[in-house]
């Protein structure tokens, strides 16, 4: 019987609910070596149950040079960055903090991202958290791009 390669799996805002969530469920499949990738690169106290089985690592979304090299060779990027949509959330921390993640996957030719955010009701800026709308449609079209470099990359 053919051994399984093991996949990694880098996930950025691993420290947070979502995304530790997502790091739990990730180090519970035997062949998935999860990497989550936060500021300060350290296990959260609520991830002592799996915790053993994530590599912890520091980076910094916006500064590609930081986790680049975790991307390469990587089956997929997961992406659970952000502030919740309140009054006065901030674009770059839900839009340009994603984009350079998805560039930077795109440019180590991961080919799969996924997007873990909630979308919002269109009345959202109206209540002064359009920054958190516009970081997400931002996220969007840069994950819009990865999928168009990841076709032109296999097609090449």
């Amino acid at each position: 019987m053919a051994q399984q390669a093991i996949k990694r799996i880098v996930v950025f805002g691993g420290n947070g609910f979502v995304g530790s969530t997502v790091l739990r469920h990730l180090a519970a499949i035997e062949h998935v070596a999860p990497v989550s990738v936060s500021r300060g690169g350290a296990m959260p106290p609520h991830a002592a149950p799996f915790g053993d089985k994530v590599d912890w690592r520091a980076g910094d979304c916006l500064e590609p040079s930081t986790y680049s090299e975790l991307l390469e060779g990587a089956a997929a990027v997961v992406l659970s960055v952000g502030t919740p949509p309140l009054p006065g959330a901030s674009r770059e921390a839900n839009g340009a903090s994603n984009a350079r993640v998805l560039e930077a996957a795109a440019a180590a030719d991961v080919p799969r991202a996924v997007l873990v955010n909630a979308t919002m009701p269109a009345w959202l800026g109206a209540v002064g958290a359009g920054g958190y709308a516009d970081g997400g449609a931002e996220t969007k079209r840069s994950a819009r791009c990865l999928q168009d470099v990841s076709a032109l990359n296999r097609t090449s």
